[in-house]
């Protein structure tokens, strides 16, 4: 009886179950477990996926990285996906509005929310042929137009709304949006709109959103001459054009498209955030320009190697997952570089990053390294996400140890994890951690 063992009644590590898409998908849905109010939707996003652990993924939510519960998470399809197939047809969850006959969304100059416009017991319908005849009548009837027709059904638009907001409305064409005089915010995403037309008079514009359409084209936008941010993402364009005029941009997100190279960017010097994730871009190219790119997001293209960066000297954030990187290199110039993240490549060793020593996250997730090394330079690391790898040499943790800030580490599914003192060991060579793998310390 002395020579038995005791056997633990559960297993030592839970690894929550996540489906193949979740693994690949770009973006996702993340439940709300709070109280919800009347009608409120059970789903919030979707979120672009930064990083990914065994129980929990990183997502960057309204420009924060918040760490979620893949419990919470609800795979993001979009319409033509070619990487993502889904099996059996899946229902995304969708906006809904306390007033479903109307949902433009108004704020007044003089800052007075005033929530959703009431229709008029008996609502004038004017046409765009004849608005310009109707103006009069329009003053006397407090200013609010109706719109006709299939390309923007059932909406009421106020000439003085600051703040447009027109999400999945099934509006198929950009038609009578000539009335708004003071707009600097649209939004018509999840629309079945084919082109950017019918924008030429919104010289007030700052923010244009057309996420998940059915764009082709980058066009008819030379006149948004005070544009700052513009979100093409979830569309079918090809090719980067048209944009010239857009000195001002500010943001420029072109997230899953058919893209296939990085051009004419060479007039956004005030350019500060870039997406360009899950195109089918090979190289890295004509960002010569992007003097004052603080941000990033290449992650799943084609990409086989890190060059042509050396100009983004104000560069805090470069995210190039899920890629065909082979070797860490020429990063060296990038002296403000902060969060730096090259999971799912081909990487298999850590290598020539002595020189970015104000990284303070380093995601090497899901490569195929070996060791730990060249580490000792990066003082100032907080988070390293390590896991899935192939790290069995224990004394290589002592490569983290000149970080005396690190309060976060991920070596979850590498050899070392087998060890029944796996945490306990992690913990007394980084005394700093608060948190290893998705548990905390």
């Amino acid at each position: 009886m002395a020579d038995l063992k005791r056997t633990d009644t559960r297993p030592n590590q839970r690894h929550a179950q996540q489906s193949d898409d979740l693994q690949h998908c770009t973006h996702v849905w993340v439940r709300v477990d709070s109280v919800k109010r009347p009608l409120q939707p059970p789903y919030r996003g979707p979120f672009r996926v930064i990083s990914r652990g065994d129980k929990t993924f990183v997502l960057d939510i309204n420009c924060k990285h918040e760490q979620v519960s893949i419990d919470r998470l609800k795979v993001a399809y979009a319409e033509d996906d070619e990487l993502v197939e889904p099996t059996e047809p899946l229902t995304l969850p969708t906006p809904s509005f306390e007033n479903d006959e109307l949902s433009t969304k108004t704020r007044h100059s003089n800052d007075t929310p005033t929530g959703l416009i009431q229709p008029d017991p008996k609502p004038k319908t004017v046409t765009r042929s004849d608005a310009s005849d109707e103006s009069n009548d329009e003053e006397e009837s407090g200013g609010v137009q109706i719109i006709p027709g299939a390309a923007l059904p059932n909406v009421e638009l106020d000439p003085e709304a600051i703040d447009v907001d027109l999400i999945h409305r099934r509006i198929d064409a950009i038609q009578g949006f000539e009335i708004l005089q003071k707009v600097e915010t649209l939004c018509l995403r999840q629309n079945d709109i084919k082109r950017i037309e019918g924008l030429d008079t919104l010289s007030t514009l700052t923010e244009l959103d057309l996420y998940d359409n059915k764009l082709t084209k980058i066009e008819n936008l030379g006149n948004l001459i005070n544009l700052q941010q513009l979100d093409l993402s979830f569309n079918k364009i090809r090719k980067i054009e048209n944009l010239e005029a857009l000195v001002n941009l500010i943001k420029l997100f072109l997230v899953h498209n058919k893209i296939s190279e990085i051009q004419n960017l060479r007039d956004f010097s005030q350019l500060t955030m870039l997406e360009l994730g899950d195109n089918r871009i090979r190289k890295l190219e004509n960002l010569e320009a992007l003097v004052n790119l603080e941000s990033l997001f290449i992650g799943k293209n084609k990409i086989s190697k890190l060059e042509n960066l050396g100009q983004l000297k104000k560069l805090k954030l470069l995210s190039i997952q899920s890629n065909r990187i082979i070797k860490i290199e020429n990063l060296g110039e990038l002296e403000s570089l902060e969060e730096l993240y090259l999971s799912h490549n081909s990487i298999e060793v850590i290598e020539n990053l002595d020189e970015n020593v104000k990284l303070t996250t380093l995601d090497l997730a899901g490569n195929k390294i070996k060791r730990l090394s060249n580490l000792s330079k990066l003082t100032a690391l907080e988070e390293f996400w390590f896991n899935s790898n192939l790290l069995e040499h224990w004394p290589d943790i002592d490569e983290l140890k000149f970080a005396t800030r690190i309060q976060t580490v991920y070596f979850e599914h590498n050899p070392i994890q087998k060890d029944p003192m796996y945490r306990k060991k992690i913990k007394l060579s980084l005394p700093s951690l608060t948190q290893i793998d998705a548990t905390l310390v």
